[in-house]
């Protein structure tokens, strides 16, 4: 039997949502230098920045999955993107140190940078499908979601 356009239907459209948790690994933290720990303050005392700090890192956890559909979708941040987020959010006292290392040498400043963004860490709470007029949840049951 050969089937028509008549009884092919439309492609199905569903949304897909996912709800990530991010937190700090305080271990990782302990190593930080002085400059490092008044970023971090500086990261968690700014709801703006904290929130795209956690969306950045949310991206990087996405970017770690391959051989999916997602592979290629998600890059994470890049160092400028991230100290562009990051500076507005530090104290004027502390913000010629990190201008000064940007405009350094091209190994120092990722080396001072990087290690307090990936203190943040990223981990997947559950997911849910809409079909339209209902939403399937995965994963949310314990979670009081």
């Amino acid at each position: 039997m050969e089937l028509s356009s008549d009884v092919v239907p439309a492609p199905v459209k569903l949304r897909f949502y996912a709800d990530f948790e991010v937190s700090v690994n305080l271990k990782v933290t302990a190593s930080f230098s002085f400059e490092q720990s008044t970023l971090l303050a500086a990261i968690l005392a700014s709801p703006e920045t904290l929130r795209e700090v956690a969306r950045m890192a949310v991206e990087i956890d996405l970017a770690s999955i391959s051989g999916s559909r997602l592979t290629g979708k998600y890059t994470g941040p890049t160092n400028e993107e991230l100290y562009d987020c990051v500076l507005p959010c530090l104290p004027d006292s502390e913000r010629p140190y990190w201008v000064e290392l940007r405009s350094g040498s091209d190994d120092v400043y990722p080396a001072e940078l990087l290690p307090v963004f990936f203190a943040f860490e990223a981990s997947l709470k559950g997911t849910a499908i809409e079909t339209g007029a209902r939403v399937k949840l995965y994963g949310n049951e314990d979670k009081g979601a």
